[in-house]
């Protein structure tokens, strides 16, 4: 996604940034900004971090889930050895 004189973003960059869970609304929001042209840098900048904050979170609630699932599965594991040991 490069910005030229047309100012044009593609439908490939919309539904790229669609398979981040962006809303509709933003989506939207960040084409009509990005044709609006570089006086609009700062609030498609703000868009994105928006983006970029919510992913993370749900970056981090699933390393926690898989670090927990992890943490369970190595237990039944370790039992499943003792008890396989005695």
């Amino acid at each position: 996604m490069m910005e030229n004189k047309a100012q044009h973003f593609s439908d490939e960059d919309y539904q790229k940034l669609a398979a981040t869970g962006m809303p509709e609304e933003n989506l939207d929001r960040y084409r009509q900004l990005y044709e609006a042209g570089d006086a609009s840098l700062i609030d498609r900048i703000r868009l994105l971090v928006e983006q970029e904050a919510i992913l993370d979170a749900q970056f981090k609630a699933i390393e926690r889930d898989l670090d927990f699932i992890r943490g369970l599965k190595r237990h039944h594991y370790e039992y499943l050895e003792q008890k396989n040991g005695s």
